[in-house]
């Protein structure tokens, strides 16, 4: 395999918001750990002594305190383990600074330990089906027409707009401009769909962005472009990101038969 086609390989990533199994003792954890090379992987070599193994796991950081946390849901054959057991080895690893972990056998267990749910420790962010989210867009427009499209496509620019002033307090003005190619693929990060940067210009301001896969797109036949809140969100990072008025259209649309979304987003004068 080259490296070209090792990096177009993707894998989903999966939010566990519960666990289920018949037949195991499920575990839910959440481990606050010193913020040092090593501690994460001590921690999970003293629960896989048990016989305890992940099967899902996440972890975040405060820097400013030098603290993790490591989150995990973990299953278990042998029913004799308990939560009290694992909390008391991990208490005795090194660099585990506190634990919780809850049990279940033979039911559901859901993630009571993490709330609020944050994109990059700065916007609280909510999970939503993909489908829900993209049948509430296209029940507006099929509902109210072209006010439905214009409504989903402003929506898509207020996002956009507040979704570029929070990188822009993350990263930066400069930074951010510097890696903008990079930036597009916060829409595959986010599960929007896989972007592609075709061409960039900036006097004018000129750029083509091609879409696999885009959520507003799935299951949808048109005769028209139908992706109104996406280019709405184009539109709106293009303004708060270069400070000009931006128009975007969709210049081609799965829902209308095309092999890929493709947008032009473009300066205007006014």
């Amino acid at each position: 395999m080259t490296e070209e086609s090792e990096l177009s390989v993707t894998t989903p990533r999966d939010i566990h918001a519960f666990h289920f199994s018949t037949n195991k003792t499920i575990f839910l954890g959440s481990v606050k750990l010193r913020d040092v090379p090593g501690a994460l992987s001590n921690a999970t070599a003293s629960i896989a002594k048990l016989g305890v193994n992940l099967v899902g796991s996440n972890t975040s950081r405060v820097a400013s305190i030098g603290v993790a946390e490591w989150g995990f849901f973990a299953e278990a054959d042998d029913g004799h383990i308990s939560p009290s057991e694992i909390e008391t080895e991990l208490m005795k690893t090194e660099n585990v600074l506190d634990c919780k972990i809850r049990g279940a056998e033979g039911r559901v267990l859901v993630d009571t330990l993490h709330y609020p749910v944050r994109l990059n420790a700065s916007a609280q962010a909510i999970i939503i089906r993909k489908n829900v989210f993209s049948s509430m867009l296209k029940f507006m427009v099929e509902t109210y027409g072209s006010a439905g499209k214009a409504l989903a496509y402003q929506l898509g620019k207020a996002t956009g707009e507040n979704d570029g002033m929070d990188l822009i307090k993350e990263i930066g003005q400069e930074r951010l401009l510097e890696n903008l190619p990079e930036l597009t693929n916060l829409y595959a990060a986010q599960g929007w769909g896989v972007p592609e940067m075709v061409d960039l210009s900036f006097e004018p301001l000129r750029a083509t962005i091609r879409f696999d896969d885009s959520f507003e797109c799935a299951d949808r036949n048109s005769l028209v472009p139908v992706s109104n809140f996406i280019r709405g969100h184009l539109a709106g990072l293009g303004k708060v990101f270069f400070e000009k008025s931006i128009d975007c259209v969709e210049t081609k649309c799965v829902a209308r038969g095309d092999a890929y979304c493709e947008f032009l987003a473009t300066e205007t004068f006014r």
